[in-house]
């Protein structure tokens, strides 16, 4: 997986905040405790909320919001749908095995936590979609976010008039936006 996708996800929570810890990936991981290599993000959310949480598979903002920490796995396979035959791979789950579980209760210091796995896209609709969205349940998945939804909320958050000196994501998309390469009138139509 490419870091431009993870550094993508890293920032669309941050501003909705959330404070993230990224998991460094090491050569050398014997000496990382079990589990803790199969976990890409873990995220806390900072807002004070009495809605419970959420039990809507694929977020939106307003699901988001509900959520109080988690775990995130992100499969930057931008070229992929990912269809119930993709999705059946146990290859996909290793952040949702016991000993990842386990280290992620300690870390948070609870085992109440989200397990959310970011990914290009899923069918559209009908009975591919949802038998997607049944083997994603089945393997533990709580929630699923998109990188199309990822991306506009990213590009809708980023103001032409705003230097963003401390995130080079932002400022990218604000210099795309300030060129006139991304008008915000495009965002209200669903492009194929």
């Amino acid at each position: 997986m490419s870091d431009v996708s993870l550094q993508l996800v890293r920032e669309f929570f941050e501003l909705n905040n959330f404070t993230v810890l990224m998991k460094r990936k090491h050569q050398l991981q014997k000496y990382d405790p079990e589990g803790e290599q199969n976990i890409e993000l873990l995220i806390t959310n900072l807002s004070e909320t009495d809605v419970p949480e959420t039990d809507q598979l694929v977020l939106d903002l307003e699901s988001l919001a509900t959520l109080r920490r988690g775990i995130v796995d992100v499969k930057g396979w931008h070229t992929e749908i990912f269809y119930p035959s993709l999705l059946e791979r146990d290859a996909l789950y290793s952040f949702v095995r016991r000993e990842t579980l386990e280290y992620a209760g300690r870390a948070f210091g609870s085992d109440q936590f989200s397990k959310i796995m970011v990914l290009s896209e899923l069918p559209k609709s009908g009975p591919m979609r949802a038998r997607s969205e049944e083997v994603l349940k089945e393997k533990g998945v709580d929630h699923v976010l998109e990188f199309r939804f990822i991306l506009r909320t990213l590009v809708s958050r980023a103001h032409v008039n705003n230097n963003y000196t401390e995130s080079d994501t932002l400022q990218m998309l604000r210099l795309v936006k300030r060129y006139g390469l991304i008008r915000d009138s495009q965002m209200e139509f669903d492009f194929p």
